[in-house]
């Protein structure tokens, strides 16, 4: 399969030390669109999404210790879609409460 070029922009939010490991909750833009685009490259520079089974490098030690969350921890914090009238929709959601009891609000 040819790799495709995906751009993706983030930025370090805060820092996070739970049960003595290092966290850091990031804000990331995607410029393209690719399947797992930001879980991807988060996992290229050895950085996975905390809770990441297919990409994150302790796929072990994510899922048995201690300060896991119960699931992926990535979430869509607002969305601007295009409609069929050619006109944007903007679309925003709270992060999800396993944010707030993992450490990961700003």
């Amino acid at each position: 399969k040819m790799a495709k070029e995906a751009v993706t922009r983030y930025r370090v939010e805060k820092e996070i030390t739970k049960n003595g490991e290092q966290f850091s909750l990031l804000t990331v833009s995607p410029e393209t669109g690719r399947t797992h685009q930001i879980r991807v490259h988060c996992a290229s520079i050895g950085h996975p999404v905390v809770g990441d089974a297919l990409y994150g490098r302790r796929r072990r030690a994510n899922r048995d210790s201690r300060s896991a969350p119960p699931r992926l921890m990535l979430h869509a914090l607002s969305l601007e879609l295009p409609l069929p009238s050619g006109s944007m929709v903007h679309l925003e959601a709270e992060p999800p409460e396993e944010f707030a009891h993992f450490g990961g609000t700003v």
